[in-house]
């Protein structure tokens, strides 16, 4: 998607050339002219989670916002759930050697575990939210650089904005404090004037008890600078790789995201950790 025919990146885009430049490289870099093709690889389970989740999430906010207040029937969300996942799951999925050993006992596991994660948002945090908009779009439009940056904001209060994850650990307590959230304030002050009064992260953690964790935030005129110098770097660095005078840089091997599990370029990447 194009606006006034300029590339947009976007905060995941961000998040990804952090982790590893190669795995952003060969996903995006098509499209800013610095990769021969988009590369883009089956999902893992813990994304198809998180995007069914985020499915019934939108379907259950969007009734309540239509209804004035009513939320879809908790069985329908276990429906729903259930059927995007599955429909995901059939379009192709990445999974790791001891994943697929057993596929019905993998696939079972997790659709059981994604519906629990929807119910619990359905019964605990949908009730308190006074949704006005779900997966609202926006493009910001940064006069004097290549790119805009653009997003979907999961869920806008009349003065917050929601995000939901779903995540296998309790986060630590700053993490409202993001460069996602402050991607979103930035599109609340360009859209509304204002920053919000608050930005909430709804974590379903995915314990054997699955539960609620909600971190809270006030933003302040601080958030938006450190996000605009992320941008600005990511630019310079992606003009540099078109112009062949830089290159991006590979995950630490360290880091979780160099795995055959949360990498579906692993094996044909020459800087794979091996794990």
């Amino acid at each position: 998607m194009t606006h006034n025919n300029k590339p947009q990146l976007h905060v995941s885009m961000l998040d990804m050339m952090a982790r590893c430049g190669i795995q952003w490289q060969r996903r995006y870099g098509a499209r800013f002219g610095c990769w021969h093709e988009e590369e883009i690889q089956p999902p893992g389970i813990a994304l198809v989670t998180g995007i069914t989740v985020h499915k019934t999430v939108e379907a259950n906010l969007r009734n309540k916002i239509e209804t004035e207040g009513s939320l879809l029937p908790r069985g329908q969300i276990e429906e729903l759930a259930r059927s995007e996942f599955g429909t995901l799951w059939n379009a192709g999925m990445m999974l790791t050697e001891s994943e697929a050993e057993n596929v019905n006992k993998t696939f079972g596991a997790a659709v059981d575990q994604t519906i629990a994660l929807s119910v619990l948002h359905h019964d605990v945090l949908a009730p308190q939210i006074q949704p006005l908009a779900v997966e609202e779009k926006f493009v910001i439009v940064l006069k004097g650089f290549p790119y805009d940056l653009a997003g979907m904001k999961d869920v806008r209060e009349k003065d917050a904005i929601r995000d939901t994850k779903t995540k296998a650990a309790s986060p630590p307590e700053g993490a409202a404090r993001s460069m996602q959230m402050a991607t979103y304030c930035l599109a609340e002050r360009v859209e509304r004037g204002r920053l919000p009064a608050k930005v909430y992260l709804d974590f379903l953690v995915k314990t054997k008890t699955p539960k609620v964790v909600i971190r809270e935030a006030v933003p302040d005129d601080s958030w938006i600078q450190p996000l605009l110098r992320r941008v600005e770097r990511a630019t310079e660095l992606i003009e540099s790789v078109r112009e062949g005078k830089g290159a991006f840089t590979p995950a630490d091997p360290e880091h979780w995201c160099c795995t055959q599990k949360f990498c579906g370029y692993a094996k044909t990447c020459p800087f794979w950790s091996g794990k």
